[in-house]
């Protein structure tokens, strides 16, 4: 079974950020797409990988469990190599340390 770049990327960034038993990882609306959930916290990572680059954004999960839009001055960031790691999770704990 073939695992799409974005599935490859949310599963380092689960282990990066240490998420492997709070997290999970949702199909996004195209095959290159993922977002990956954090219930726990509440906050949501949306991965968008269709070539070697990736480009990330974070938001978070409504009361109602719903994912709320990212602000409106958080736009995606990248695009961000997607081979390398560091870089991938440097701007997602700066995504996610900026969430309103």
């Amino acid at each position: 079974m073939h695992v799409s770049r974005a599935e490859e990327i949310a599963e380092r960034i689960v282990q990066g950020l240490g998420w492997q038993d709070e997290a999970t990882v949702l199909l996004g609306h195209l095959p290159y797409q993922r977002r990956i959930v954090h219930a726990p916290s509440g906050r949501w990572i949306g991965i968008d990988a269709p070539y070697r680059r990736a480009t990330l954004v974070a938001g978070r999960i409504a009361p109602d469990g719903t994912f709320s839009d990212p602000s409106p001055d958080r736009v995606p960031v990248g695009p961000v190599d997607s081979e390398d790691t560091d870089a991938l999770l440097g701007v997602v704990s700066e995504l996610l340390r900026t969430l309103p």
